[in-house]
Parts: C-alpha cells; sequence; structure tokens
C-alpha cells in the first residue's frame, strides 16, 4: 500500500471513529462554529478540523491550500519547527517559498512555489485561533513534497 493510501485509510478510518462517537466536543462561548475547512485545488481534502484538533497531510510544492475557520481567526505558521509568522509573510527554505496570505477575516491562503532547488519534503505548522474565544485553537499539519 503506497504512503498517500495509508494516509487516506487512516484519515477515513479516523472519521468513521469521530462519526461513531457523534464527533467533536462543542465549547461554550464558540458558538459552535469553529471548524477548520480545508481546500486544496478546489476540493474539500477531509471533514472539517475543529477546535483542539490537530491534523496532518501533503501538498505537492508548488500547490496552494485555502483554510476557512468559519468565523474570525488570527492565523500563524511555521516551516520546519521555526518561529512563527503572521499573514503576509513569505519563507524561503532550501528552494521553496512558503507564503500564508489572508482571504478575509476567516479565511488564509497558504501558497508554496518552487524557487530554486528545493529541499524536500518541508513541514509546515498553520495555526488558527479564534478570535471569540482565544481558547478555541485548531492545528493543520503540511508535508510539503
Amino acid at each position: 500500500m503506497t504512503a498517500m493510501r495509508r494516509r487516506c485509510a487512516a484519515v477515513l478510518c479516523a472519521a468513521l471513529l469521530l462519526a461513531g462517537c457523534g464527533g467533536g466536543a462543542v465549547v461554550v462561548g464558540s458558538g459552535g462554529s469553529f471548524n477548520l475547512a480545508v481546500v486544496v485545488g478546489g476540493f474539500a481534502v477531509r471533514e472539517p478540523v475543529a477546535a483542539g484538533q490537530d491534523v496532518t497531510f501533503s501538498v505537492r510544492a508548488g500547490e496552494s491550500i485555502e483554510v476557512d475557520a468559519n468565523e474570525p481567526a488570527t492565523w500563524s505558521f511555521s516551516v520546519n519547527g521555526g518561529p512563527l509568522f503572521q499573514s503576509g509573510t513569505a519563507v524561503q527554505v532550501g528552494g521553496l517559498q512558503i507564503t500564508q496570505a489572508t482571504l478575509t477575516s476567516s479565511r488564509v491562503v497558504l501558497q508554496t512555489a518552487i524557487v530554486g532547488t528545493p529541499v524536500l519534503p518541508a513541514f509546515v505548522t498553520l495555526t488558527a485561533t479564534s478570535r471569540l474565544d482565544a481558547a478555541q485553537v485548531a492545528v493543520v499539519r503540511l508535508e510539503v513534497r
């Protein structure tokens, strides 16, 4: 079984387990709407990532992803465990440029571009913190390959 099929199978199993237990908890004060919708190439890549969850998946160098928190959020990202960067920042690491741009108060796009000879994989951690309830945090980890 290829690595991608194993990842897909793991995501499917996790989704089925969550469906069987009624899903994630809704935290009072958040309005229940804080969850991250992740879109790659115009297609949702999985069920929404709820506050408190941490999910990992892969994208190819040169792909962009959009993430929507469904309510105002503060976004930050780091590359390969480095420091945190805010929206509008372009980070270049080994021939790969990663930029996070704000689309709306709840939506960002994370763009990757090959600008030299990339050292892959690169690991990006994208964090969203609700502006309505700072205890509501969700994390998307990307392996850029």
